[in-house]
């Protein structure tokens, strides 16, 4: 069949078969063989993160949204595979009652 071809496509057609050949018999197993590890993954960054947080009564209407975007916030963190500590302290206008922690936040 390859004799019916002009010279030059026969050529071209038994080199390119040897070339896959040689690919496929030598070339993969070389690369495997000498291909480097792969990298070491990185520890986990460390991030630290406070949040501030005015729980006043003029701020009720706001203080569901903080808390939904507080937690997208710590859910994304955890997603990034990062190492984090995430802290909130509640400030609040009235001092004469003992600290009370309404506020439930839970990562």
């Amino acid at each position: 069949m390859l004799s019916k071809l002009p010279k030059p496509i026969s050529f071209a057609i038994v080199g390119a078969v040897g070339c896959l050949l040689a690919a496929v018999c030598i070339g993969e197993p070389l690369h495997l063989l000498l291909e480097p590890n792969a990298p070491p993954t990185p520890e986990s960054q460390q991030v630290d993160v406070m949040f501030v947080l005015d729980a006043t009564a003029s701020m009720q209407y706001a203080i569901d949204g903080t808390k939904s975007g507080i937690q997208t916030f710590a859910d994304e963190l955890q997603n990034e595979n990062l190492d984090a500590r995430v802290g909130l302290v509640a400030f609040r206008d009235r001092v004469w009652q003992p600290p009370q922690l309404d506020i439930c936040f839970v990562l």
